[in-house]
C-alpha cells in the first residue's frame, strides 16, 4: 500500500539523515587519508537522499483525503537492497531513471566504508610485542587461570597505569621473565659449585631473585599509576588555564581535548584526555557519557573530578569558560600549597641533614683522635676500622637523603 511505501521511504531517509551527521562529525577528526573517503561518503548519501526523495511527490499523490488508494505512478518501482553501513535490509521506492544510479551510489558508499574501516584497523594495530608473544606461548594457559583479589587489583593498576598489556599478557610476562632469572641464577650456581664446592651454600639465590622478581611485577604498575597520577597532578593547573583560554573562542568542546591531547607540553593530561576521544570516535558516546567513563578510569582524584564537573556543566548547558578558569584557580591555590609543603620539608630536612651527616661525622673524627691519644678501643676495633665505618655510614644515608627528596620533590 502506498502509505507503507511511503513510510518506508521516510525511515530510509531518516537513517540517511543520520549517517550524515555521523560522517560530518567523524569528518573533523579524520585522518589525511580517511578524509576523501569521508567527503566521497557525504556526495553519495546525498544523492541517494535526493533520490529517495524524488519518489515521494509520486507516493502522496497516491493516497486520496479520504483514505482511498490510487494506483502508484508506474514511474516509481521498488527497490530492496541491503545498507553498506550496518547491513541491515531496506525497502523503499524510486524513480524507475534513478534506479541504476541509486545501486551505483549503494556500492560507491560500500566501498568507500570498507576503505575508512582498512585505514583504522591499520592505523590502530599495534605490532605486538616479541617478549608478550614468547611469554604467552609459554605460560599463555596458566596466567589466564589466575583470578581472585589480588587479580584484580593486578587488573585495575595496569588500565590505571596506561600499560598496553592485558592482565593475563602483564602475568605471563611476569612469569617468564621470573623463571628464566630463576634458571640463569640456578645454573650460574651450579657452575661455579664445580668449581668451588662451597659455593653451594648460596643455593638459596635463585629462589630470593624468583621472589623479588615477581614482587617487583606485582607492584610496578602501582608505582607507575602513582607516577602518573603525580604527574598528571603537576600539569593539570596549567592544562585547565590553556583549555579555559581555548574555550573562550567558542570552540567546540570536543575540540578542546584533542588540542590538549596533541600538545607536547602536557604529555601526561594529553594521555587522559586521549581517553576521551576514543570513547567518541571508536565507540561513538556523546562527549557527556564520555567525559563521565574516562573520570571511573583515570588514576587522579583531581582529574576525575574536573571530567564529571564538565560533564554536568556541558549537561546543564552552563559556561564552560567560568567553570575552567574556577577550576584553574582552585587547582592553581593547590599546586601552591604544595609547593610550600615541601619546602617547609625540605627545610626540616636541611635542619637534619645538618644535625647528623655534619656535626655526627665531626664528633665522630673527634673521638676517634681522642681514642689513638689514649690507646682505647671499642669492641676491639681499631681507630681505622671505626673511620671506614663512619665514612660508609655518611656515604649511605646520604644516598637515602637524595632518594627520599627527589621522590618527594615536585616537578617544576
Amino acid at each position: 500500500m502506498s502509505y507503507q511505501i511511503l513510510g518506508k521511504n521516510i525511515q530510509e531517509a531518516q537513517k540517511i539523515i543520520r549517517d550524515l551527521k555521523k560522517i560530518t562529525y567523524n569528518l573533523k577528526y579524520s585522518d589525511p587519508r580517511e578524509r576523501s573517503f569521508y567527503l566521497k561518503g557525504l556526495d553519495s548519501l546525498m544523492l541517494r537522499l535526493n533520490m529517495i526523495n524524488n519518489a515521494i511527490p509520486s507516493l502522496v499523490e497516491s493516497i486520496s483525503i479520504g483514505g482511498k488508494m490510487s494506483p502508484v505512478n508506474k514511474n516509481v518501482i521498488n527497490v530492496s537492497y541491503s545498507s553498506p553501513s550496518d547491513n541491515e535490509k531496506s525497502f523503499i521506492s524510486i524513480k524507475k531513471e534513478d534506479k541504476e544510479k541509486f545501486l551505483k551510489e549503494l556500492s560507491l558508499s560500500d566501498n568507500n566504508i570498507n576503505k575508512i574501516s582498512s585505514i583504522k584497523k591499520e592505523v590502530r594495530s599495534i605490532r605486538p610485542s616479541v617478549v608478550a608473544e614468547i611469554s604467552n606461548k609459554f605460560f599463555g594457559k596458566i596466567s589466564s587461570k589466575f583470578k581472585g583479589s589480588m587479580a584484580d587489583d593486578l587488573r585495575i593498576d595496569l588500565k590505571k597505569a596506561n600499560s598496553r598489556f592485558l592482565l593475563e599478557t602483564y602475568i605471563s610476562i611476569a612469569l617468564f621473565f621470573s623463571s628464566s632469572v630463576f634458571l640463569l641464577s640456578l645454573i650460574t650456581v651450579i657452575l661455579c659449585t664445580i668449581f668451588v664446592p662451597s659455593t653451594i651454600l648460596f643455593i638459596w639465590i635463585p629462589f630470593v631473585a624468583l621472589f623479588f622478581s615477581l614482587v617487583g611485577f606485582y607492584l610496578f604498575p602501582s608505582f607507575e599509576k602513582s607516577a602518573i597520577e603525580k604527574n598528571v597532578s603537576n600539569e593539570l593547573p596549567f592544562a585547565i588555564i590553556y583549555m579555559s583560554a581555548i574555550s573562550g573562542v567558542n570552540v567546540d568542546p570536543t575540540k578542546i581535548f584533542k588540542l590538549v591531547s596533541d600538545s607536547p607540553e602536557y604529555p601526561n593530561v594529553g594521555i587522559e584526555m586521549r581517553k576521551v576521544i576514543n570513547q567518541i570516535e571508536m565507540y561513538g558516546y556523546d562527549l557527556v557519557t564520555a567525559l563521565k567513563s574516562v573520570s571511573k578510569i583515570t588514576t587522579n582524584v583531581k582529574l576525575a573530578q574536573l571530567l564529571n564537573g564538565m560533564a554536568t556543566n556541558i549537561s546543564s548547558g552552563s559556561s564552560l569558560k567560568n567553570f575552567l578558569e574556577k577550576e584553574s584557580d582552585n587547582l592553581l591555590a593547590d599546586y601552591k600549597l604544595d609547593r610550600e609543603k615541601y619546602n617547609s620539608v625540605a627545610t626540616t630536612f636541611m635542619d637534619v641533614y645538618i644535625s647528623v651527616l655534619i656535626t655526627a661525622p665531626l664528633i665522630m673524627v673527634m673521638l676517634v683522635v681522642i681514642m689513638n691519644l689514649t690507646n682505647m678501643s671499642v669492641g676491639g676495633l681499631s681507630s681505622g676500622t671505626l673511620i671506614a665505618i663512619a665514612i660508609g655510614m655518611v656515604a649511605l644515608f646520604n644516598v637515602i637523603f637524595l632518594i627520599f627528596l627527589q621522590i618527594k620533590q615536585p616537578k617544576v
